[in-house]
């Protein structure tokens, strides 16, 4: 009987470990997912600036020079 009850707790305590590695594992996916997500939204706010500066950049030295090109 004394084997009987060591083997129901650690069948318990596998099943336990298993729910709490899942838990972690989806928490983690999701934080990881967010995060590549933010980085997405930044970079492509930095390209747009970055495209828009030399635009602009370009026009000031037409507007300055007509040889420019």
């Amino acid at each position: 009987m004394k084997n009987k009850k060591g083997s129901v707790a650690l069948i318990s305590m596998l099943v336990i470990s298993a729910t709490l590695v899942l838990i972690v594992l989806g928490i983690s996916e999701t934080n990881i997912s967010n995060n590549y997500s933010y980085l997405n939204t930044n970079s492509d706010q930095l390209i747009y600036n970055f495209a828009e500066s030399c635009f602009e950049d370009a026009v000031k030295r037409f507007e300055e020079d007509f040889r420019f090109i």
